[in-house]
């Protein structure tokens, strides 16, 4: 006891000591940092009026559709009043946000402004550093080598396996949505039929996830990117550290090594077997994965799995979640404009003989109307509501292949259905999650054509 009061009386003073030391630390770099050039300037852009030290954290709702819904209608103000550029401040980081197309394009096509926003921090664990995760050097290597892997001749050969989950997509639903009367939620049918497909061209492995296959995958899916969403909304829970240590976290990072075992297991079966045999005679689709299995980095080594791993993953999220998102939403504003619709069938009912055709690349350069209300639907409710960008843009790859896998689903639908939307905007609870995301899904009535 005499030991432990001594111990105890000289380590409170060195506490006392150390906290006063930080203290003062902090409070003089946060008074030098208000009286630097950088802080003047961006004082001067619109904005809330910040709290000291927690910024604007105060003025942001507690939950999600409520604040992406707040923050629309802030900007909006904004912009009614010729004002194009706004900023938040996060604790004492300054965020600029930019919502005019012209001022957006510059910063784009600054080769400068290259590198990504902390922001993209919380992916790494799951994605490592590939395309999406990645900058610098790189970014640039990694965009060299993947970029012949979305070649028009390749991006051919993925048709027939994207028109025959599409017909398995319209299957499902005339069993089990069609002309039933009540509304169908077909926001998840489109998720995991999206998700089919991705399995099947970035890596060559079928789920069947629509038919409830491999519902651990699936699953362990579905955990990291809410587990993401909700780091994204939480301050403390943005460290790695403090997060591992939450249940939520060590959840999410189960699920991050499921996926991560399996995308690794699939690489390691395509390396053991004979990938070159069928392609041409069987007209087999080539992999994704496997054009990285044939590809070598700067140094002429090839790719290391954990490489290929991190492109696969990538590949994985990015194209499934934003073709899911942007489907559903083009359903969805087609099912509350039926003149629109009703042209969209036309033009299917001229291109395309019979319902039962698979499209092929002809067939989709002639559906003009139908790819311009994609494009609408896209920059009306965009699956991609945000880039963000450290300042010091960006072009993403396979925008031809999800365009032709959007265009294939959606024309497969509206061959076959016709869509009433049952949901006013308010009632999809859209929410800024990882892409554009409807809390509520999106019901609607189909009847046969």
């Amino acid at each position: 006891m005499y030991f432990q009061n001594i111990l105890t009386s000289y380590e409170l003073p060195s506490f006392r000591y150390f906290l006063s030391t930080l203290l003062v630390a902090v409070s003089l770099v946060y008074f030098l940092w208000k009286r630097t050039k950088e802080w003047k300037l961006i004082q001067l852009i619109p904005g809330f009026k910040p709290w000291p030290v927690v910024g604007d954290m105060l003025n942001i709702k507690t939950d999600p559709v409520e604040a992406f819904s707040d923050f629309l209608c802030r900007i909006e103000t904004k912009r009614q009043d010729g004002i194009s550029i706004f900023r938040l401040m996060v604790l004492e980081t300054p965020w600029i946000v930019i919502y005019s197309a012209d001022t957006f394009e510059k910063l784009l096509n600054n080769s400068v402004n290259l590198t990504k926003s902390s922001e993209y921090d919380v992916l790494h664990r799951w994605l490592g550093l590939g395309l999406l995760t990645s900058d610098g050097a790189k970014w640039k290597s990694r965009r060299r080598i993947l970029t012949p892997g979305f070649h028009f001749s390749i991006l051919q050969d993925f048709m027939p396996l994207i028109n025959s989950h599409a017909q398995e997509l319209t299957d499902k639903l005339m069993r089990n949505a069609c002309d039933v009367g009540g509304a169908y939620d077909i926001y998840d049918d489109i998720a995991l039929s999206t998700l089919d497909i991705i399995c099947d061209t970035a890596m060559g492995t079928q789920v069947g996830a629509l038919s409830g296959g491999h519902s651990k995958y699936v699953d362990a899916l579905n955990t990291i990117k809410q587990g993401i969403d909700d780091r994204n909304r939480s301050l403390f829970q943005r460290s790695d550290f403090f997060f591992s240590l939450s249940s939520r976290g060590r959840k999410v990072n189960r699920a991050i090594a499921l996926t991560q075992k399996f995308t690794l297991q699939v690489i390691e079966q395509r390396r053991g077997m004979d990938r070159t045999a069928g392609y041409e005679g069987n007209k087999k689709h080539k992999p994704f994965l496997d054009l990285l299995l044939d590809c070598t980095g700067d140094d002429g080594l090839p790719l290391t799995d954990s490489d290929i791993r991190e492109e696969v993953d990538t590949f994985m999220f990015e194209g499934q979640d934003t073709t899911s998102s942007a489907i559903a939403f083009t359903i969805y504003l087609l099912g509350r404009n039926v003149e629109a619709q009703r042209r969209c069938q036309r033009e299917l009912d001229d291109v395309i003989e019979s319902r039962h055709d698979d499209l092929t690349f002809s067939h989709l350069s002639k559906l003009s109307y139908l790819e311009c209300c994609i494009k609408e639907s896209m920059r009306l409710l965009p699956a991609v509501q945000s880039v963000a960008r450290q300042l010091s843009g960006d072009t993403q790859l396979g925008q031809r292949f999800a365009m032709m896998e959007v265009k294939v689903i959606l024309a497969k639908l509206l061959m076959n259905f016709n869509i009433e939307s049952t949901q006013t905007m308010e009632e999809l609870g859209i929410r800024a999650a990882l892409v554009l995301h409807p809390s509520n899904g999106v019901k609607v009535k189909l009847s046969s054509r």
